[in-house]
């Protein structure tokens, strides 16, 4: 097998990537279709901006247009090309090995979707997530990646266990909220381990600075956008939400 630039590997992994998250948003656009647009409810007219689908649509619509330029950048620079030539070998373990953050990005958004975005309040759910990616795939350390991605994913299933035993409280009731607080103690725990490793990094610490800032305004934004711009509900509202209603009213 021809040996390979260390360029060449990485564009290979995100060819696979690409492929990945461009049949997730495919897959959500599809979805989302489903959902009615407009329609006439106790004859009340609801207009397209405050659809149900919007927000998913708007979500797939970034990830089918970032992985497409995903995709056409791994084309151009060979990592195509390198990723389809070791399928044709029967380079199949080579092929698995590549694909390493095509099975950290399925892992991280099945974890999202399917366990915190039902449950957490959207920003609460929002924050640890991006942190993760962020950490794995921008600040370029090993140690980050390993420790930001092991206590995300611990998050996760401690979240599905507890639900699992029982523990489902209802929407806006005290226990809802409790445990909104505790995972959002658990993102603040992470943010902080992780940066523990790097913070006398010069190259590692900045990228680390603009990723905890991006993820936590990324999600307030887009929760307030939605919420009170559009008009939309958010999948989870919860103690962020309840926070920025009191604001809202003058309630505190």
């Amino acid at each position: 097998m021809e040996q390979q630039t260390p360029e060449v590997r990485l564009r290979k992994a995100d060819f696979w990537t690409a492929l990945v998250i461009l049949a997730i948003g495919v897959f959500m656009m599809i979805e989302a279709l489903g959902y009615p647009l407009e329609g006439s409810y106790a004859g009340v007219r609801n207009v397209w901006y405050v659809s149900p689908a919007l927000f998913p649509l708007m979500v797939a619509g970034m990830l089918i247009l970032l992985s497409g330029y995903l995709l056409l950048n791994a084309i151009r620079a060979g990592g195509a090309r390198a990723a389809i030539t070791e399928l044709a070998e029967g380079a199949w373990g080579t092929a698995f090995r590549s694909a390493i953050d095509v099975w950290i990005v399925c892992l991280m958004l099945a974890a999202y979707i399917v366990i915190l975005v039902p449950r957490i309040d959207f920003a609460i759910a929002t924050i640890p997530t991006l942190f993760t990616f962020l950490a794995v795939y921008y600040v370029e350390r090993p140690s980050v990646a390993r420790r930001g991605l092991a206590i995300f994913l611990a998050i996760a299933v401690l979240l599905l266990v507890v639900t699992a035993a029982g523990f489902q409280p209802g929407s806006r009731s005290a226990g809802f909220y409790w445990r909104d607080a505790v995972v959002f103690g658990a993102a603040l725990a992470q943010i902080a381990f992780v940066a523990s490793t790097v913070w006398r990094d010069e190259e590692a610490w900045p990228r680390l600075r603009r990723s905890i800032v991006v993820a936590f305004v990324t999600p307030l934004l887009l929760s307030v956008i939605f919420k009170y711009g559009l008009i939309v509900p958010l999948p989870a509202e919860g103690l962020v939400v309840e926070i920025m209603e009191r604001i809202r009213y003058f309630r505190f």
